[in-house]
């Protein structure tokens, strides 16, 4: 079987903090490896990860912080999870890896993840490429014309994801994005986060979190999985574009009286309209509403 790029570490210089966490999620954290690369650590792999003695003081904040607001209190199970057995891939596997690794050929705006991660000689999770920006909620305030630009850039970067059967299904602004938590030293720092990042100069997106949970790869097309994927979309647009407030709502439960007022207001056109009531927005739809936009 092909080799692929890896990375190794050992426990003890994790443990001793050589590398900085920047970020953590459900399904594992992000450390800093050099300016290059950033590696993901699956918490399905490393159990003593959950250690409250490993995790800096900052980071338990932030999963306190989380854990208090309004989650799903289900269980993370890490497995393949599939319709088509065998099919369904998150990047908790070197399969899976392999996969993404393989897909980049044909994949040119958004970087998918490079190779493995190893501590002490075990497979613990993936190396990225290390990703800067500003967090796309955080621009909501700039003139329209700008955001026009960014989501048209984004409704790309998506057409060529799903063209390649690589469907990220958390596009949609995190439910804590917006959220803060005060930390040790009585700052306030936000600990909900984006899936796209902006670049500051060009105002170029780039879609991360195309590992783990967040995004399945698969070697044909997944109607369920296409239109989470292009449902996340739609609700980062109206939110982004509209300024459509849907974080205080169950996107999987919204009221369409609501929503169907929100986007008359916003001047969108009746056909848009009855597709995102019945689900049924395409790409194409979102770049023609956006482009309508004055």
């Amino acid at each position: 079987m092909e080799r692929i790029f890896s990375i190794h570490i050992s426990s003890d210089d994790f443990l001793s903090k050589k590398y900085k966490i920047i970020g953590s999620g459900t399904d594992g954290i992000v450390i800093k490896y050099n300016n290059e690369y950033f590696l993901k650590i699956y918490r399905s792999k490393l159990n003593f990860m959950l250690n409250p003695d490993i995790l800096s003081k900052e980071t338990k904040q932030y999963e306190r912080s989380l854990n208090q607001g309004k989650r799903n209190n289900d269980p993370i199970i890490y497995y393949k999870h599939s319709i088509f057995p065998n099919e369904d891939v998150r990047l908790y596997s070197l399969e899976a890896l392999r996969r993404a690794i393989k897909k980049q050929d044909s994949v040119f705006r958004t970087k998918l993840p490079v190779g493995a991660l190893y501590i002490d000689n075990q497979f613990c999770g993936s190396v990225i490429k290390a990703s800067k920006g500003i967090q796309i909620h955080k621009l909501t305030g700039i003139p329209l014309p700008f955001r026009k630009r960014i989501i048209i850039d984004v409704l790309e970067a998506l057409r060529e994801l799903l063209d390649n059967y690589i469907y990220h299904v958390d596009l949609s602004n995190s439910p804590h994005a917006k959220s803060i938590y005060i930390d040790s030293n009585n700052i306030p720092r936000s600990f909900g986060h984006s899936h796209i990042l902006i670049n500051p100069f060009t105002l170029h997106p780039n879609i991360i979190d195309l590992d783990g949970k967040s995004t399945i790869y698969m070697e044909r097309y997944n109607e369920k999985y296409c239109r989470d994927s292009l449902n996340g979309m739609l609700v980062l647009l109206m939110e982004f574009l509209l300024q459509i407030d849907l974080s205080e709502l169950d996107v999987q439960d919204i009221d369409i009286d609501f929503l169907e007022e929100a986007l008359s207001n916003s001047h969108i056109t009746n056909d848009i309209i009855e597709k995102v009531k019945d689900e049924s927005v395409t790409i194409d739809d979102m770049v023609t509403l956006t482009k309508s936009l004055h």
